[in-house]
């Protein structure tokens, strides 16, 4: 369903919006060739220009994530070297604004899902702020929270699915790591709490429930705030991919058609920036 954002939450989604846009255009320090190729060569991964854009994709995909994932990326973006100092201190800024955000709008659709479906439920989120403010909810609501990330080691994993397996009551709160070929058909209720906007992501979620041995109606809620960049990146998934229309083995080939899935997601943040 679309998730009407709470009004302090449309007013720091509008800043935030403002502020990326600019610092896109303006708000970097370009390092020399010989700088960006010394620094490469020292740590042999993603430097300088590429590190700052693989932030700028994160802090897009937290706008509409939670306030709380938000300021942690904002924060991480203020102590940024290719960042210019006044954009540093406007990150801090919203970063504070951020977490001074009380009230969220999903988490409200959430309990509403919650109140509805009384079995288990598996809740997917991609940043670990977010997992534990939905923790957090469901505890309150008096439903036992099982965190499932990939931090857990492989006895922990084993302990806590066997929990939420035992308690029909229980709400499976994961990351991409619960997508990890796990067999979930004793569970049928599923929530996309944010749009994965790797549509293989998609996919793998749904694959835990909805498999051989189901035996009830699988029901995939997916939460897109509405008037965001979550609503824009469904329309280009849907222009570009026909992301509805295709199975498994041809997400394989268009993904490839966009250089992999690290490349798509960075041309999605470019093309609405």
């Amino acid at each position: 369903p679309s998730v009407q954002l709470t009004l302090a939450e449309v007013k720091l989604y509008a800043q935030v919006v403002t502020f990326l846009r600019a610092l896109y255009r303006e708000g970097v320090i370009e390092r020399g060739a010989d700088e960006e190729a010394q620094e490469r060569g020292r740590r042999k991964r993603r430097t300088g220009r590429g590190i700052f854009q693989l932030e700028l994709v994160r802090l897009c995909q937290r706008l509409c994530s939670s306030a709380r994932a938000l300021a942690d990326s904002l924060e991480t973006l203020a102590t940024g070297e290719l960042v210019t100092r006044a954009y540093r201190a406007k990150a801090r800024e919203l970063a504070q604004a951020a977490r001074r955000v009380r009230k969220h709008g999903k988490l409200a659709a959430l309990e509403e899902v919650l109140a509805e479906h009384r079995d288990r439920v598996i809740v997917f989120s991609e940043h670990l702020p977010t997992l534990e403010l939905i923790a957090e909810r469901v505890g309150k609501l008096g439903r036992t929270p099982i965190i499932y990330k990939g931090a857990l080691s492989p006895g922990e994993r084993t302990k806590r699915l066997a929990a939420f397996k035992r308690d029909e009551h229980a709400v499976l709160v994961a990351t991409r790591a619960g997508t990890e070929g796990l067999n979930l058909q004793f569970c049928n209720v599923l929530v996309n709490y944010e749009l994965p906007w790797n549509p293989m992501v998609v996919e793998q979620r749904i694959g835990r429930i909805h498999r051989i041995g189901q035996t009830r109606e699988a029901h995939i809620v997916n939460f897109a705030a509405q008037d965001t960049i979550e609503a824009h990146v469904l329309r280009l998934l849907d222009q570009k991919i026909r992301l509805f229309e295709l199975v498994v083995g041809e997400l394989d080939v268009i993904l490839g058609d966009f250089g992999g899935a690290e490349s798509l997601e960075e041309q999605l943040t470019e093309a609405w920036l």
